[in-house]
């Protein structure tokens, strides 16, 4: 089985879509949760323009999350997966959110923000820089690329081509100016994770909900080479 045929066939449920980011509530065992909420927060606080994209936008939890917040700006979600395109599309089409399923590089729309977020690991080596150019093509001058990846502090799985450290990452987008590139997610708050992925009990009490996401807002969600799951970069281009 091929490693897109790996991705796809996970998108039986949307399970991004079962958890909220303000206030953060989870509505079922999904042990990456918190991970989540923290690399994700860390990117969407980068949002510039009025017309934004994602390119592997999966079930569309994202761009949800931002035409929520922002209805004046225009968002288009792009994905290879019809199945997870369909989901998005039940789950979050508004009239300031639309999503295809069509590959990113054949269109001509330009855009202010790219979010690429967990997708540059999906591309094989081969088909990396086409996918790259075609980023860079479709920013206005000025524009702004917004990546997530998992660092290579993970263990590389069947799905994944490769992990990403900062060189790595600044390596594969040197078309771009590097604003930015940190590390998030601290591999030493997996407690905090286990607390909210356990097969007991669902913890939906929002007082705890609370006093967890802010201690790991201020132990966990940002982090250093040796202990960060994902790398957040900012690039422009110029």
């Amino acid at each position: 089985m091929d490693k897109f045929a790996i991705q796809n066939n996970q998108y039986v449920r949307p399970y991004h879509q079962f958890m909220s980011f303000s206030p953060f509530k989870v509505a079922e065992l999904y042990y990456d949760a918190l991970s989540y909420f923290g690399y994700v927060s860390i990117a969407m606080s980068y949002i510039q323009g009025d017309h934004i994209a994602e390119v592997g936008c999966g079930d569309g939890k994202i761009l949800k999350e931002l035409a929520t917040r922002y209805p004046e700006k225009m968002f288009e979600g792009f994905d290879l997966s019809k199945e997870s395109i369909l989901f998005a599309r039940a789950f979050g089409s508004s009239t300031n959110l639309s999503f295809y399923d069509v590959d990113f590089s054949h269109g001509q729309t330009v855009y202010d923000t790219i979010f690429c977020v967990e997708t540059l690991e999906h591309i094989s080596d081969t088909d990396t820089p086409r996918f790259v150019s075609s980023l860079y093509n479709r920013l206005n001058p000025g524009g702004r690329l917004v990546v997530t990846v998992p660092s290579t502090n993970l263990k590389l799985i069947s799905k994944h081509y490769r992990h990403y450290d900062v060189q790595i990452i600044q390596e594969s987008l040197k078309q771009f100016r590097c604003d930015m590139c940190m590390y998030a997610d601290s591999k030493r708050g997996f407690w905090l994770k286990k607390l909210l992925a356990n097969r007991l009990f669902i913890l939906n009490n929002q007082y705890v909900l609370d006093h967890i996401v802010s201690l790991y807002k201020k132990k966990y969600m940002y982090a250093h080479a040796h202990d960060g799951a994902h790398v957040v970069g900012v690039f422009t281009k110029v």
